[in-house]
Parts: structure tokens; sequence; C-alpha cells
């Protein structure tokens, strides 16, 4: 009874542990991509929990912009495995923005990226 017991309730408790996905930290560091509106890179923070900067070039239609007048601030926090970060003109208007989710192994970002109001939008998917 006790080998019947442990052969149903290990595998049982491991398919749970990997359900719950990998460690955040796996995530930590730059996620590069290029797209055919041009690249960027998303920095994710050690614990693998925010994003902590950001580099872009990208251009949509006439209008193109870069990081060199992005301003760091504070990390901003992922929602679970959830990206959803952008970078606003006057906190309003939505200059680039990138949302998606990183897979439960944590070793893949899908998403999206939308530049100028969602004149322009990409899907990507970095794999490291």
């Amino acid at each position: 009874m006790r080998r019947v017991t442990l052969f149903i309730l290990v595998p049982t408790i491991l398919t749970l542990l990997v359900g719950c996905g990998a460690d955040p930290s796996i995530r930590a560091g730059a996620w590069q991509c290029t797209t055919q509106y041009g690249n960027f890179t998303l920095y994710i923070t050690d614990d693998g929990n925010a994003v902590k900067d950001v580099k872009y070039s990208v251009n949509c239609q006439s209008n193109g912009t870069d990081d060199r007048n992005y301003i760091k601030g504070e990390p901003w926090p992922l929602d679970g495995r959830k990206l959803n970060f952008g970078v606003y003109m006057a906190g309003q208007v939505p200059l680039v923005v990138w949302t998606g989710k990183f897979s439960n192994d944590g070793k893949t970002l899908k998403g999206k990226m939308s530049l100028f109001f969602g004149n322009c939008v990409t899907d990507f998917k970095i794999t490291r």
C-alpha cells in the first residue's frame, strides 16, 4: 500500500511544482529583439520581477523614436509572468508599449510591441 501511495503522490507533487513555473530570477538580464519596426532590449531586475531599463530605436510610418530622451525611473513591476510596460510622452501619450508573457520555464518572452497609439503593432518572440 505504501508503494502505491508514493507512486501516485510523487508524480502529483512534481506536476504541481512544475506547473508553478520556474524561479522568476531566471528571467533576469537583457531580452533583445529586432522587429520590422526596429529593435529593443528590455532589462529585467536580478530577482526577475520587474523591468529596470529599456533601450530601443523604432520607426513607424514617418515617426521614429529611441531611448535618448527616456528617463529611467523606478523598476516597473511584472504581474506574475505578464509584461505590460511602456514609454509615454508627458506620462499619457504612448510612444512604445510592450505587452506579453514569459513562458513557465522563464526562457521565452512572447508578446506585442505597439508604437504611436497603436499605429504600428508587431508580434515578437524572444528565446534565451
